[in-house]
């Protein structure tokens, strides 16, 4: 298979090879100047590599045609779930350090390119950011991602178009807001607002004058 699941040196090997790069060096420079929202997950040492070990081996069932290596045993939101010293891991993260795909410490998601959770094999994974790896999963057909939806339309749901001239990005967010609709609420609200000003000055003005 080519993968080393089985070998036990192999594992031992890599057990003890200690993780001296930085989560970054998997990115580009453009694209690391951008990604600054770490994956919320724990570091993968070397201790964790070995209270997995065994497990990793033994708990799995090769798919001879796909080359899945697929985890039989618990399962976290459909991947491989590891309890190791009380805490949980995600299997297919330990492989990937474990096969050096990416540093124990790493923030990048792992794409499943066989698009099967419980795989393990590390010739199906691949290190990759989060926009990436939604984007993979969009292509494939696998996700509904909101955000990917709206950052590939071209024009606002009234049907402006979104052009640098007329997107406006909010600040905090970062979100598209279509300028012409924009002006359209806020000369809405204006009129709305000098209406009700409007009545509650003739309702003052009634009330100062009195019955007739």
């Amino acid at each position: 298979m080519g993968t080393g699941l089985n070998d036990t040196a192999f594992y031992q090997e890599r057990t003890h090879t200690t993780q001296s790069t930085t989560a970054h060096h998997l990115l580009d420079a453009s694209t690391a100047s951008r990604y600054t929202m770490p994956r919320p997950t724990r570091p993968i040492t070397p201790d964790v590599i070995a209270g997995a070990l065994h497990r990793l081996q033994t708990r799995v069932d090769i798919d001879p045609r796909t080359n899945c290596v697929n985890w039989t045993g618990a399962l976290g939101a459909g991947y491989a779930a590891l309890n190791v010293n009380g805490r949980l891991y995600s299997g297919h993260r330990i492989i990937a350090v474990l096969f050096k795909l990416m540093p124990g410490d790493s923030p990048l998601y792992i794409d499943h390119t066989c698009m099967n959770k419980r795989c393990i094999n590390p010739e199906h994974l691949n290190a990759v950011t989060h926009a990436e790896n939604n984007k993979r999963a969009w292509e494939r057909g696998e996700s509904f991602d909101i955000a990917l939806i709206n950052k590939n339309k071209t024009h606002c749901p009234r049907g402006h178009e979104y052009t640098p001239d007329n997107t406006y990005l909010r600040p905090n967010t970062a979100m598209r807001s279509c300028r012409t609709c924009r002006t359209a609420q806020k000369r809405k609200d204006y009129l709305r607002a000098k209406a009700a000003k409007q009545v509650a000055n003739n309702n003052n003005n009634n009330k100062e004058e009195g019955p007739q």
